[in-house]
Parts: C-alpha cells; structure tokens; sequence
C-alpha cells in the first residue's frame, strides 16, 4: 500500500497539534541531561517558565521559543535545557532535553533557547 501525501499531511498536522498543547513550559538546570523518557526535569533544574512562543506553520517542523529574562536564573551555570508538559518544578513529562554549552547566567543580559523539531511521517 502507498501512503497518499494527503494522509502524510493528516498526520504531520495532527502530531504538530499534539504537541502544542504538550510544550507548556521550558527548563534549564545546572547539570547535563541523560535524555531518558522517564525523566520529569532537567538535571539541578534551575529554572522553569512557560512557553514563550510555538510555532507549527512550516509544514513538517515546529518551532518553539523561551526566554529568561535578565532578572531570571541569575547566578547558574546552565548546562542543559528541555521543555516540558507541566508547570510543576521537577515534575511533569520531559518532552525534548539537551545539552548547552556552560553558560554562566548573570543580571547582565538575558537568554532565548529558540528550537526546531523536525516531524518526518514516511511509509514504511
């Protein structure tokens, strides 16, 4: 059987939909992630706000921004970053968690993560 490219299209755009109402908040911590499913924070989470901005208008990817103010997290060296589906600190599912390169927050200026997740639906 060949998947049509509208019922690929279907399914891109329901999985987009899915995780908009998923990606709730973002984190950053102080220690690097391991990047298991059964992980409910960043490491030494620092941090947590919501999502600043989602979004799915390209047709196979979404985009989704957090930004720590200047006055936010100050005072860490932050080593890892995820979003998350909660807003409860060290809680909730992780969705997608990476490591940054060691920045030491200070008042002086603040941060934006801004990231891009692919969605590839193919047959099999």
């Amino acid at each position: 059987m060949v998947l049509t490219s509208n019922l690929l299209s279907l399914t891109r755009s329901d999985v987009k939909d899915d995780l908009e109402a998923r990606f709730t908040h973002g984190s950053v911590g102080t220690a690097t992630p391991t990047g298991l499913a059964s992980q409910t924070a960043v490491p030494s989470e620092a941090f947590r706000s919501e999502i600043d901005s989602f979004d799915k208008s390209v047709s196979d990817s979404i985009t989704s921004t957090l930004e720590i103010s200047a006055a936010e997290a100050n005072g860490n060296t932050l080593r890892s970053f995820g979003w998350f589906s909660t807003s409860v600190p060290n809680a909730g599912t992780a969705l997608a968690v990476d490591s940054v390169t060691a920045l030491n927050k200070t008042s002086d200026f603040a941060v934006v993560f801004d990231t891009s997740i692919q969605i590839l639906v193919t047959e099999t």
